[in-house]
Order: C-alpha cells, then sequence, then structure tokens
C-alpha cells in the first residue's frame, strides 16, 4: 500500500494517467497531481467535478421518477422487490447497455410527440425529461480500462470500489484512489492472458497447469492434492463468474471453505489474485445493479491480442476465429 505516504500515490497516478488517458480520455478523467504541492502527508491533485457513481445514478433515477409525479422512494421500493423476487432478471453489460438506450430513446420520442407539444398548448414551461445513466456502458467502460492497465501496461488500480468512482456532469467517470496500485510483469500477463482464455475454452487442464506452474509460465500455486477440479473451479470463480455451475449453489464462504476442505492450499498464487481482486471487485459493482458480469469473456480480446504478440503458436489461439471469438461460441 501507498496510502501511507502520498508522494507514492501522487507517482502512481502520473503512470496510470499518462498510461490511460490517451487511449480513454473521452470517457473518463484521472485526476493529475500537482508533484510540488505533494508531502508524505498531503496529496495534492486535480479537481474533479461529479458525485460518486451509485449517487449519481440514484439521483437521476429519482429525478426522473419525480417528472413523471412517481414517488421514487416507491418507485425504487418496487424495483428491489422485483429483484429479491426474481422478476427482474439479471442481464449482462451488454444487454443492460442495449435496455437503457432504448429506454433513453423512448423518453426522447415521449418528449417531442408528447410533453413537448402540450406545453406549447398549455403554456407551461417545456423541461426535458432527465435520461437514465446506462449503467451497462459504465460498467463496459470500467471493464475495458482495467483490461488496458493490467494486458497492456501491468500497472492497474487494485481497488476500483464505487467509492473510487465518479460520475461526472459530462457523463465520463473519474477514476480516483490510487492508493493500491498493483504492478505485474510480462511474464505474469502473459501467463493472465493464457489464463483468461484457457477458462473460455474450459480448458480444467490448461487452467490447473497455469495455476501451479512456477512464473514466468504461471503462477506458483502449490495445494495439498493439486486437484485440477478444484483448481478449476477456484480460478473461474475468482476471474470470471460465480454462477451455480461454479460454486454449486454454495454462498460465497461456504464455497471457499468447501474448495478449502477438498484441496487445501499450500501456497498461493499472489500475483493472480491481485488480478483477480480486480475482478471480483468489478463484478460486486455490477452485482448492486442487478447486472453480471463474465470478466474473462469481457477481457478475452485483450488477452487474446497479449498472446498473440509474445506466444502466437500457443494452441489455444487456434480455438479462438479470426474475429477473436471461440470458435464454439462463448456464453
Amino acid at each position: 500500500r501507498t496510502e501511507f505516504d502520498y508522494r507514492e500515490e501522487a507517482k502512481n497516478l502520473e503512470e496510470v494517467r499518462r498510461n490511460v488517458m490517451p487511449r480513454w480520455s473521452n470517457k473518463v478523467e484521472i485526476p493529475a497531481p500537482v508533484r510540488q504541492l505533494c508531502t508524505r502527508e498531503v496529496l495534492v491533485m486535480d479537481a474533479i467535478p461529479g458525485v460518486k457513481l451509485v449517487d449519481g445514478i440514484r439521483a437521476r433515477f429519482r429525478e426522473l421518477a419525480a417528472s413523471r409525479g412517481v414517488d421514487p422512494e416507491e418507485l425504487e421500493r418496487v424495483q428491489k422487490e422485483k429483484i429479491a423476487g426474481g422478476e427482474l432478471r439479471p442481464r449482462s453489460a451488454r444487454a443492460e447497455a442495449a435496455a437503457t438506450r432504448r429506454a433513453n430513446l423512448a423518453l426522447r420520442l415521449g418528449d417531442w410527440l408528447w410533453r413537448r407539444p402540450i406545453a406549447f398548448l398549455t403554456g407551461a414551461p417545456y423541461v426535458p425529461s432527465p435520461s437514465l445513466v446506462n449503467v451497462g456502458e459504465v460498467l463496459q467502460t470500467m471493464l475495458d480500462v482495467h483490461a488496458d492497465e493490467i494486458f497492456n501496461h501491468g500497472v492497474f488500480n487494485g481497488d476500483p470500489h464505487p467509492g473510487n468512482i465518479l460520475l461526472m456532469p459530462d457523463g465520463r467517470l473519474g477514476l480516483i484512489d490510487y492508493g493500491q496500485v498493483k504492478r505485474v510483469n510480462k511474464g505474469a500477463r502473459v501467463a493472465y492472458a493464457k489464463l483468461t482464455l484457457a477458462i473460455l475454452a474450459e480448458d480444467k487442464v490448461e487452467v490447473a497447469r497455469l495455476l501451479r506452474s512456477p512464473p514466468p509460465e504461471g503462477f506458483g500455486g502449490e495445494s495439498r492434492d493439486n486437484d485440477v477440479d478444484v483448481a478449476y473451479k477456484l480460478c473461474v470463480f475468482w476471474n470470471d463468474r460465480d454462477t451455480p455451475d461454479v460454486t454449486e449453489g454454495l454462498n460465497l464462504q461456504e464455497f471457499i471453505d468447501e474448495m478449502e476442505a477438498r484441496d487445501p492450499v499450500r501456497v498461493a498464487p499472489l500475483e493472480m489474485v491481485m488480478i483477480a481482486r480486480v475482478s471480483v471487485l468489478l463484478r460486486g459493482v455490477a452485482n448492486a445493479f442487478n447486472v453480471r458480469l463474465r470478466v474473462a469473456k469481457a477481457w478475452a480480446g485483450y488477452a487474446e491480442d497479449l498472446v498473440r504478440r509474445e506466444d502466437p503458436s500457443y494452441y489455444l489461439l487456434a480455438a479462438r476465429g479470426n474475429d477473436g471469438r471461440a470458435r464454439g461460441g462463448e456464453r
């Protein structure tokens, strides 16, 4: 951690900003530190306008409800009940983004066909309907930016929780708090890229091999029995998804306890764990909005590009089409 010395966090800010902003400045903002004013106890950086992501999404939702004469508290309660009752099924980020675009289009059409003419006829002031924040697009941006950090630069924010994401007035995301920047070398990046492809190919043996092989070929993890099935389930859980086919219907703690009971860990694959934490935290952000992510699938293109550059003969590349999709299709 560098949160005990803000001079180090200032360096992290500069490095990540230098890596990210040339490609992603139209979607995110990372504050620049004012190095001459930074000390061990004080971090000074550019101010980023905006509110915390969750607060911004909720405020826009409430604003829209109020514009329709609907009690936002009641609407939010009904939504939560529908989610809890299974009436509103979780969607992928792509499906959520498409649904929100359709909803916002319907709002615009409603304004032009109904609200605007009525305002004109009655002399009432016309106020355009507020748009919904597109959570699916927000999540896709977060996935893309962190994939770029991990696969292309090996320097990434290891703590992308919702409190570190701002919703800016111009619609971009403000990414703050770089006290837990992690670094992985090229060998670990390539190994993680191969792990991503192996998870998507459902190649249990290869997933277990990468987990256990010593660096730079793998992550050097060890367990009592080297159980392939346990290794596979744990890697999929940490790096892709937590669906019932992986967790066997158990909750988080029960699943971890069950895997540990079957094959206790002797040496943790630390570099994989650092990256996997990003996957878990991004999925946690998505879960809060009833969106389910498959992170390995979202990161497949970045993983494949890296492997093609560094190890073009890797056998799993042959299982993928020229468009980067698995030949048998990805779920």
